[in-house]
């Protein structure tokens, strides 16, 4: 082979062999894809992972986020052993780890949404030498609150109790108390 030793071939081969059964992997992530909050009230962004190697001192997450109102992506949380919060801009004293990693958890805790929270939280985790894999999304809708429908029976209170009205049950003819209620 163009004067080269027959050992530099056959270490070519071997490698080739090695490469190929060399397991593949990356790192794969979880999200919940889609979450509504209410404004003003904290909430965690889930993000779990699985990897082929285990997790050590070279474990990176990376939390940005890019607005839904276009705009750039922007720096939300860093661990690397220890988790590093921001020290300037929108999330700076809003966000703290609460993460896991032996359990591959790397989740976060938002505090005090706003609407301008709107938008796609990404989560990386880079665990080596798994370092490949797709970014976790979450996308974010923060509303203004969210109440639900409580139908009551004579003696018995709903928690919280809220704003109370009557509706007409079209199958009886008669009114029934409706209590609307705040959820959490």
């Amino acid at each position: 082979m163009y004067g080269k030793s027959p050992m530099c071939a056959v270490l070519f081969l071997l490698g080739i062999q090695l490469t190929a059964l060399w397991p593949i992997a990356a790192v794969e992530i979880y999200t919940p894809r889609v979450l509504e909050a209410v404004n003003g009230t904290d909430v965690r962004l889930k993000c779990t992972f699985s990897s082929f190697a285990p997790v050590g001192d070279t474990l990176t997450v990376t939390w940005n986020f890019r607005p839904r109102d276009g705009g750039s992506e922007q720096f939300v949380f860093y661990y690397h052993v220890d988790p590093f919060r921001p020290m300037s801009g929108r999330f700076k004293d809003r966000v703290v780890w609460d993460g896991n990693p032996e359990r591959y958890d790397v989740s976060i805790l938002l505090w005090k949404l706003q609407f301008d929270d709107n938008g796609t939280y990404t989560c990386q985790v880079k665990n080596p030498p798994d370092v490949d894999g797709l970014i976790g999304e979450i996308q974010l809708s923060v509303v203004h609150t969210a109440y639900g429908i409580l139908v009551t029976q004579p003696g018995i209170e709903p928690v919280p109790p809220a704003l109370e009205t009557r509706c007409l049950n079209h199958w009886t003819a008669r009114e029934i108390p409706v209590r609307l209620f705040y959820c959490y």
